[in-house]
């Protein structure tokens, strides 16, 4: 009953989304040419006009999503990086380079690297090997969970913007400008798009006085990813990524209900296990088929490091500043070197855990 009342909210998007993405996947496994799947989309498309049916429509999304993919997969002349592209890849440059001041080279240095902008070019084979064994590697690939980190940060830096209804619009615009800036910067990965275009539907409801529920917003972040990228689903990190938000939204609120106490610690702790299981209800099948392995103490590990990560990104965020301006660092570099050792030697000691 539970699961019903979710599904119900945003069901006709989330219906469209799910019908344009199987589409996707069926372009791939039946290759008829592009003008098929057009035709069919054409004709489809009048026969739900004169015949109007959910089914109808369902299947016209279908045959649009194998459009799509088929439209994208024709021959097309090689493109130049645009000046966004150039110039994104040159602040992330810079930003790579001021690391390294207030950084000693080494693994600590690489963590933050990979925590902040995706860079992994610096990160060891054991610290992948321990990262990765522990059930921590989605924290070095850049993901929903840095910029649902981001946007609380920014959302509390923002709070003097929350006065009245004019504010609170500025405040959600500057937040949709800074994410997708962020999101520029990180390369526009499907799971940070996935995690910008969520944010922005969000916010974009606020601007408009409307309220948008999580799976609404998932379906439609999805559709657009697919449509920009029709080869997107067929992604790991797509897969996981929409795996672990759809696990979120049907069992999170369900399971984080059932311990009932006054004590905010207790809440933030049973919040994040709760968090943990319902990422992995729904990422254990794609997981197990993919790398044909399955991270035992993946709650423990997320219990653990995640608060770690916030204060690594937080840190990361004001030393980045801090050394725009010049302003002494000494401080704030050291407390963030303290984390990243911390945050490496809690993976690669729960990396060595064996089962009893």
């Amino acid at each position: 009953m539970y699961l019903w009342s979710v599904m119900r909210k945003g069901r006709y998007i989330v219906l469209c989304a799910s019908a344009f993405l199987a589409g996707d996947l069926l372009g791939g496994w039946v290759p008829f040419p592009a003008g098929v799947w057009l035709a069919a989309v054409l004709l489809f498309t009048l026969i739900s006009l004169l015949w109007r049916s959910w089914a109808l429509i369902v299947t016209v999304f279908v045959l649009l999503g194998a459009t799509a993919l088929q439209c994208a997969r024709l021959p097309a002349l090689p493109a130049p990086p645009s000046r966004l592209e150039i110039r994104c890849r040159q602040i992330q440059q810079r930003c790579a380079q001021r690391i390294e001041r207030f950084l000693d080279a080494g693994a600590e240095r690489a963590v933050a690297k990979a925590l902040a902008f995706g860079d992994k070019s610096e990160l060891a084979r054991n610290t992948r090997a321990a990262y990765r064994a522990s059930g921590a590697s989605h924290l070095l690939a850049l993901s929903g969970l840095h910029v649902g980190i981001l946007y609380k940060l920014l959302v509390a830096l923002l709070f003097p913007l929350a006065l009245n209804l004019p504010l609170r619009r500025l405040r959600s615009l500057l937040v949709i400008l800074l994410l997708w800036g962020y999101a520029a910067l990180s390369g526009l990965s499907p799971s940070i798009s996935r995690a910008a275009l969520m944010i922005t539907i969000y916010e974009g409801a606020n601007l408009i006085g409307r309220r948008s529920d999580g799976l609404c917003s998932l379906g439609i972040s999805a559709l657009i990813i697919t449509l920009l990228n029709p080869e997107a689903p067929r992604e790991i990190g797509f897969q996981l990524s929409f795996a672990a938000c759809l696990g979120i939204f049907l069992f999170h609120p369900w399971l984080s209900s059932l311990l009932k106490t006054r004590l905010r610690s207790l809440r933030a702790l049973w919040s994040g296990a709760t968090l943990a299981i319902s990422c992995q209800l729904t990422c254990a099948l794609p997981v197990w088929l993919y790398f044909h392995s399955f991270p035992r103490y993946f709650l423990l590990t997320n219990l653990l490091t995640l608060p770690v990560v916030t204060a690594v990104l937080y840190l990361t965020v004001f030393c980045l500043l801090l050394s725009i301006f010049d302003l002494p660092l000494g401080f704030p570099a050291l407390v963030l070197q303290k984390c990243l050792q911390i945050l490496n030697y809690t993976t690669s000691t729960i990396a060595d855990l064996k089962i009893v």
